[in-house]
């Protein structure tokens, strides 16, 4: 019973993984961008860590792409890496200073 239930985790998971891999094979340029911008969305704290944009997510675009969408939201690219949570090739970007409010008085 054990291994049927194992089985059956393993399909439903090999599943999961592959319809992500081909939604991101079929997505357009414009989806491609939009990918970019919810990756970098992700990081609302304030305290202005690093933002991680996966390649293999933003599929149509190029990586000079993926650097000109998020430079043009304002990021600054500092490097590439290896992501922490799955090891898939990522773009790192620090986030735009947040604006400084004055008070008037």
């Amino acid at each position: 019973m054990g291994l049927l239930i194992g089985g059956v985790a393993f399909a439903l998971v090999a599943v999961w993984i592959v319809t992500a891999r081909l939604r991101t094979r079929s997505q357009t340029y414009r989806q491609g961008a939009d990918q970019v911008a919810r990756h970098l969305g992700r990081n609302t704290t304030s305290d202005n860590r690093e933002t991680w944009v996966e390649i293999w997510d933003c599929h149509p675009l190029t990586i000079p792409m993926i650097r000109e969408v998020a430079e043009s939201m304002g990021y600054e690219y500092t490097g590439d890496s290896l992501n922490r949570r799955n090891a898939a090739k990522s773009l790192v970007f620090k986030p735009p200073k947040p604006k400084q409010r004055r008070l008037n008085l």
